[in-house]
This record gives C-alpha cells, sequence and structure tokens, in this order.
C-alpha cells in the first residue's frame, strides 16, 4: 500500500480541517446572524481552540468565502458529473437542472446565506465565487447552444436561458417556507422543467421531447 508523503498528509488534515469549519459554522449561522457571530462561538461549535480557526480562517469574513466555496465546488463536482455521458442534449439539460437543484435542495441554508451575505466578501472574495458560478453556468449554457443548432430550442440567449435555470434551482432554497407545502422537490423539479422547456422548444423540440411540455403526467421519481 502507498504511503502518502507528509504534504499529502498536511493537505488532507487542511482540507478535514476546512470541512470541520464549514460544518460547525453552518449550524451556528442556523441560530444567529453572520455579523453577531463570533470566533469563539465558532471555535466551540466546532469543538477546537480559537486559535486553531485562525490558522484557517484569519476572518470572518474567511468563514463567509469557506461556506461560499463549498455549495460552488459541489457545483462544480456535481453538475458536470450529472450531464457527462448524456449524449442527448436535451436530457443533459434535464440533468444539469437536476443537479442543479439538488445541490441547492441539499444546501438549502447555504443557498439563502450566499443571497442575504454575499455583500460581505471582500472583492478577491467576490470575484472567485463569481468565476466559479460562471464557469459550471456555461455547461448549462453550451447545452443549450446545441439544442438551437438541432433545432429542439428556438432562438434564445443561451447564457441568459442558463441563469434562468439556475434561478429556478435556488428558488426551492429561497422560497422553501411555501414550496415545499405544495410540492415534493421532485414535482417542484418536473414542474419547472415543464414550464420552461415549453417555453424554449421549437416544434420539432415538443413533438420529440412531449414528457416536458406543459401538461405532460408527472410522476415521482
Amino acid at each position: 500500500m502507498e504511503q502518502l508523503g507528509p504534504e499529502a498528509i498536511s493537505d488532507a488534515r487542511a482540507q478535514w480541517r476546512r470541512r470541520q469549519i464549514v460544518d460547525a459554522a453552518s449550524r451556528l449561522l442556523e441560530r444567529t446572524d453572520f455579523h453577531s457571530m463570533s470566533m469563539q462561538e465558532l471555535a466551540k461549535e466546532a469543538g477546537v481552540s480559537v486559535g486553531l480557526i485562525y490558522q484557517y480562517v484569519p476572518s470572518k469574513e474567511d468563514v463567509l468565502l469557506l461556506l461560499f466555496l463549498d455549495i460552488l465546488e459541489a457545483y462544480r463536482r456535481e453538475v458536470p458529473e450529472a450531464m457527462a455521458g448524456v449524449e442527448d442534449l436535451v436530457e443533459r439539460l434535464v440533468a444539469g437542472f437536476r443537479a442543479y437543484s439538488t445541490v441547492m435542495a441539499e444546501r438549502r441554508f447555504l443557498t439563502v446565506l450566499g443571497y442575504r451575505e454575499s455583500k460581505s466578501l471582500d472583492v478577491a472574495g467576490r470575484r472567485r465565487t463569481q468565476e466559479l458560478e460562471v464557469e459550471t453556468i456555461e455547461l448549462l449554457a453550451a447545452t443549450v447552444r446545441e439544442g438551437i443548432e438541432a433545432g429542439m430550442f428556438i432562438e434564445v440567449n443561451a447564457e441568459l436561458i442558463a441563469y434562468d435555470l439556475v434561478a429556478l434551482a435556488q428558488s426551492w432554497a429561497l422560497k422553501y417556507w411555501f414550496l415545499h407545502k405544495r410540492f415534493t422537490f421532485e414535482s417542484y423539479v418536473t414542474h419547472q422543467l415543464q414550464l420552461f422547456l415549453t417555453a424554449i422548444f421549437t416544434e420539432q423540440g415538443a413533438r420529440e421531447y412531449p414528457q416536458y411540455v406543459i401538461g405532460a403526467p408527472i410522476t415521482e421519481e
């Protein structure tokens, strides 16, 4: 069995500590406001010393950045994985939207926190999160462009469509208090897909993908 070198062990330990801090901050911020949270409270929640917290996150803004990067890295990891190998372009777009929506559903609190506190990041932090967001959204935009070229979608702005899809995925988290009383997560995703795809399908697209046209039966997966 190959043994890890000192650098690999150090990197693994740092990743584990950051995960520990992210999890503790997520729990703590569900009970208190970000601006009221102290590093001492975070250390107590994480079960470590304040000095150790500062070793990995020098400021509260760095804690916030870690939280945002956690959800953005989840998009970066899970959306491409869901879309990879799906040759059918409409099904690939559907898979990407479902993956985005699932990340949002699993991290509802972080999604809401992102809307509420992103202004608290410094310029470099905002730029970093924006770059990660654009990188993942481009996968959706590229698939929309393929759909236009293939005659499945009408002529639309692919980047705008991609951002609209992400906004719909985020809505489950942002309006969860209302939506979860009326829809299961799966039925919400399917309803949104039908509404959205019906709006951009060409006649050919609607004919070839009737399951994604408004009025098609919706079943739980």
